[in-house]
C-alpha cells in the first residue's frame, strides 16, 4: 500500500509505521468489521421477513427485533465507513480512467443485475407460491416504468451497491474539499427525515457522510484506532447507551440528529472493541466472511424470501413457538450465509463471468 500524503509529511520512521499500520489494519479489523456488518444485515432481514405475524408477539422475537433496531445506527453506517476506508487509494492515487471500470461501472452493473435477479425471485414466489410470505408483495414493480423508477431511486434491498457508486463519485470529485463535503453530508444526514419520507432516499442521504468519513479520514482512523483506548471506549459506550435509552423511551429515534449522533458514538465504540478483540481472539472466520461480503449481500435476500415460504406458513405453539423465535434467527442466518457462499463457490467453478464483476470485452480480457 502506498504511503498517504499525510504519512509522507511525517518523519521517515513514523511514515514507515503508518504504512505498516495501514497494511495490518485490513488484517486486524477491516475484514472483521465487514464480516460483522454483513452478518448483522442478514440477521436483520431474517428477523423482519421470515416470521409469521403470529410469532412476532413472543418474547424471543421482540428481543431480536429490539436488538436489530438498537443496532440500526451502527449496521449500515459502519459498513459504509469501512467501504470508504477501502476506497481511499482509488480516490486519491488513481485516475478516473483507472477507477471507472473497477469501481463505478462494476458497482452499477452488479446493482442492476442483482436487483433484476431478486425482483425475479420475488415475482416467481408471489405468482406461483405463497404470495403472503413475500415481503411487500403489493409494492412489487410490475411494469418497466415502475421497475426503472425503483432502480433509479434505490428502492430495493440491493441499494447499498448503488449508494457506493454515488458516494465514491462524490468523494473523488470533491477530494480536495473534504472538510466541506463532510460538513454538507453531515447536515444532509441529520436532516434526511425532514427532506423525505421514503426509506430509500433517507438511507442514501443519511449514510453518505460515513463513506466520506471513512475515505477522507482513513489516516486518522488508522492512527487513532490501532490500539484500544479504554477511556474513549467507556465514554462512547456511556453516551450511546444513554442516548439509546432516552430516544427509545421518548420515541426520539426519528428526531433530527439522534441517529447521526448514535452512529458516530457506536462506530467509535465498535472500532475500539475491534482493536481490543482482534489482538486477543482469533476472528479469522469472521474476517473470511468479510472478504466475501459481496456475494452474501447480493444473494441473501432471495434466500430470506425462500426461507419465508417455509417458516411463515408453519403452525407452532407453546414451547416450540418460543424456541423457534429464540434460536430461529440464528439458525436461519447461519444457513443463509452458508448457502450464499456455497452458491458463490459453485458459480465461480462454473466461471459465472459477470455475476460478481463487470464482464470485459474479449480483447480486454486477453490483454
Amino acid at each position: 500500500m502506498k504511503p498517504s500524503c499525510m504519512a509522507a509529511s511525517l518523519p521517515s520512521l513514523q511514515g514507515i509505521e503508518m504504512v505498516m499500520l495501514a497494511k495490518n489494519s485490513r488484517i486486524e479489523w477491516i475484514d472483521v468489521a465487514k464480516g460483522g456488518c454483513i452478518i448483522l444485515v442478514v440477521l436483520w432481514h431474517t428477523v423482519i421477513f421470515s416470521f409469521a405475524p403470529s410469532e412476532t408477539n413472543t418474547p424471543g422475537y421482540q428481543a431480536w427485533f429490539k436488538l436489530g433496531m438498537a443496532l440500526q445506527p451502527l449496521r449500515m453506517p459502519l459498513f459504509f465507513m469501512v467501504s470508504g476506508f477501502l476506497a481511499y487509494s482509488s480516490v486519491y492515487s488513481r485516475t478516473w480512467r483507472d477507477t471507472f471500470q473497477p469501481r463505478i461501472a462494476t458497482l452499477l452493473w452488479l446493482y442492476v443485475l442483482w436487483m433484476t435477479f431478486n425482483w425475479g425471485v420475488h415475482v416467481i414466489l408471489a405468482t406461483y407460491f405463497n404470495s403472503a410470505a413475500v415481503p411487500k408483495v403489493n409494492e412489487l414493480p410490475m411494469s418497466m416504468s415502475t421497475f426503472l423508477f425503483d432502480l433509479v431511486t434505490a428502492n430495493t434491498t440491493i441499494w447499498y451497491l448503488y449508494a457506493l457508486a454515488i458516494f465514491f463519485t462524490v468523494c473523488k470529485l470533491f477530494k480536495n474539499h473534504s472538510v466541506k463535503v463532510v460538513i454538507i453530508l453531515s447536515i444532509l444526514s441529520i436532516c434526511s427525515r425532514l427532506i423525505s419520507d421514503d426509506w430509500n432516499i433517507i438511507s442514501l442521504l443519511s449514510n453518505a457522510v460515513f463513506f466520506a468519513i471513512g475515505c477522507f479520514g482513513r489516516n486518522l482512523l488508522v492512527r487513532h484506532f490501532a490500539v484500544f483506548n479504554p477511556i474513549r471506549f467507556a465514554a462512547t459506550i456511556i453516551v450511546s447507551t444513554a442516548t439509546l435509552y432516552v430516544s427509545w423511551k421518548y420515541e426520539l429515534l426519528s428526531a433530527p440528529g439522534i441517529r447521526f449522533a448514535l452512529a458516530i458514538t457506536l462506530i467509535i465504540a465498535t472500532m475500539d472493541t475491534l482493536a481490543w478483540v482482534t489482538h486477543r481472539l482469533n476472528l479469522s472466520a469472521v474476517a473470511w466472511i468479510g472478504q466475501r461480503s459481496l456475494p452474501i449481500y447480493v444473494i441473501h435476500m432471495s434466500i430470506v424470501v425462500i426461507f419465508a415460504q417455509f417458516t411463515i406458513p408453519a403452525v407452532l405453539e407453546g414451547a416450540s413457538l418460543q424456541a423457534f423465535t429464540i434460536v430461529g434467527p440464528i439458525l436461519l442466518t447461519i444457513a443463509n450465509i452458508v448457502f450464499c457462499l456455497f452458491l458463490y463457490s459453485i458459480l465461480k467453478r462454473l466461471r459465472g463471468v459477470g455475476l460478481f464483476s463487470l464482464p470485459l470485452r474479449p480483447n480486454r480480457t486477453a490483454a
